[in-house]
């Protein structure tokens, strides 16, 4: 085997761990924009259907209500934007259901002030 292969990948597949912060940005970076860089489409934008956001925990994969975990949503939210998107952006909180009118207000009202609308 290659270097970087492990028994169950295929050739072309490698294992990667991500190191920090800016190796995390560069594999997003890369999903991302891939699609418009070999010519498939010509906006980011065109690649999406839909979009799902949740509050997490690095390291948990644990859905959150907003505010109680890590993600600082302005920017995605202004990404989102920019890029075009203007499909639906649907919240999951599948441990909330017990609260969900609550938590659909609440969640309404944080994404609304981290958009800046």
């Amino acid at each position: 085997m290659l270097k970087r292969e492990k028994g169950i990948w295929q050739r072309r597949y490698w294992e990667h761990a991500i190191r920090d912060d800016d190796d995390f940005a560069r594999h997003v970076d890369y999903i991302h924009f891939n699609p418009v860089k070999h010519g498939y489409v010509t906006r980011v934008a065109d690649c999406l259907v839909n979009v799902q956001i949740d509050d997490m925990r690095r390291g948990v994969h644990e859905h959150l209500e907003f505010g109680q975990g890590e993600i600082v949503f302005s920017p995605v939210l202004r990404a989102l934007s920019e890029s075009g998107y203007r499909g639906l952006v649907s919240v999951e909180l599948p441990r909330h259901s017990h609260a969900a009118v609550r938590v659909a207000r609440e969640s309404l009202t944080f994404l609304r002030k981290a958009a800046g609308s």
